[in-house]
């Protein structure tokens, strides 16, 4: 007697263990499956979207998409769940077996505030059953997985070759969708670039000019800087100016009767070419005028 307590004490934090999902860390990046709702005459439409995140990142869970709308005025709260069968030809919400249950909780309970609790396909008991007539909603799941699949594993906790099932508070049946796996879906995340070019341009004259990857324009008063692509930057000189206007935009202008030249901030590109003029003077040559060349 004493031993048979002693085997069933060690078995039971075992099975205890043993029905709670792992989370995914496996999952291919980039990859979108998708329920779209009706599959029958109901009035219930919408969809419910569950996708992998971007690569070089994206192998921890999933990020779930309900859209959901036209539910019943009564019979709520409602659930939904993701289903361990493809539905058969005939469409009928019975022929996706149970819910999706890898880890074998047989609907023991679920804590949605411990999600490993509760079985995989458990949408609702993990983040919020349904209780209007229309209903949106977006998270995170850990534990489903994408893994492609050519036949419904019972023992895997992927979406593919699974169905969706929306249900009344009493279980029964709304409508029903299969899964089925979006092949133009393309992952994106958002990203931001360096640079910018929203200066105006700068003004030729005496004083010195910026702005911020605009171009200057060139003058008979000294030539300001090229223009550099999308916060590149660029620089010019010429000859000497007076009252030069200070430019508008980003730019300032400073000085009198100093050489213009514009500046733009450093971006992530390369500045455009310089022109540069140099006045050269030589000595009079025995009391005649100065000769000069560009």
């Amino acid at each position: 007697m004493r031993a048979s307590t002693t085997i069933l004490a060690i078995l039971l934090p075992l099975a205890a263990l043993a029905n709670r999902a792992p989370q995914v860390t496996d999952n291919p990046p980039d990859v979108e499956y998708v329920a779209t709702l009706p599959n029958g005459t109901t009035s219930t439409t919408g969809s419910v979207t569950i996708s992998s995140g971007c690569a070089g990142g994206g192998e921890e869970g999933v990020e779930v998409q309900v859209r959901i709308a036209g539910l019943p005025t009564e019979g709520g709260p409602f659930l939904y769940h993701i289903h361990k069968r493809y539905l058969d030809a005939t469409g009928a919400c019975s022929s996706a077996g149970g819910h999706l249950d890898p880890f074998m909780n047989n609907g023991t309970g679920c804590n949605a505030t411990d999600p490993a609790s509760c079985e995989v396909g458990d949408l609702s008991g993990k983040h919020g059953e349904i209780s209007d007539t229309i209903f949106s909603a977006s998270y995170q799941d850990a534990y489903i997985s994408v893994q492609n699949q050519s036949f419904p594993d019972p023992k895997s906790p992927s979406v593919a070759m699974r169905s969706l099932v929306v249900h009344f508070a009493n279980k029964t049946a709304i409508t029903c969708a299969n899964f089925t796996l979006n092949s133009m879906y393309v992952c994106s995340s958002s990203s931001s670039s360096a640079g910018g070019g929203s200066g105006a341009t700068g003004s030729p004259g005496s004083n010195a000019g910026s702005g911020a990857g605009s171009s200057g324009s060139s003058g008979s008063n000294g030539a300001s800087g090229s223009s550099g692509s999308s916060g590149s930057s660029g620089s010019g000189s010429g000859n000497p100016g007076s009252n030069g206007g200070s430019p508008s935009g980003q730019a300032s202008g400073s000085g009198a009767g100093s050489s213009g030249s514009g500046g733009n901030p450093n971006g992530s590109g390369n500045g455009g070419s310089v022109v540069t003029v140099t006045q050269i003077v030589t000595a009079p040559v025995n009391g005649g005028a100065p000769a000069s060349g560009a």
